[in-house]
């Protein structure tokens, strides 16, 4: 979460790139988290794929839902501290 703030901090008072207006929820629906040129534009499929797998080819990882662990590892955390299942689906 740290993280998260600090790029987010970066994009909005480093970089130069406008904060969205965050009072209405359709005014930054569209933002994407990791951005190329423009904080609208999505990021491609295999970009997102290669950068996984090479991620976890340096850490010893080896899956064959490359961009799906962390959905798993998520549910399976929450699991873990004695979440229900009713919160957790």
């Amino acid at each position: 979460m740290g993280a998260l703030a600090q790029y987010l901090f970066w994009r909005w008072h480093i970089s130069g790139e406008l904060a969205p207006n965050f009072q209405r929820q359709q005014d930054w629906y569209r933002l994407k988290v990791l951005v190329r040129e423009r904080p609208t534009e999505e990021l491609a499929y295999s970009t997102h794929y290669d950068a996984c797998l090479s991620a976890f080819q340096k850490a010893g990882i080896s899956s064959k839902d490359i961009t799906h662990v962390p959905r798993s590892s998520s549910t399976q955390e929450a699991e873990r501290l004695g979440t229900g299942e009713g919160q957790v689906s």
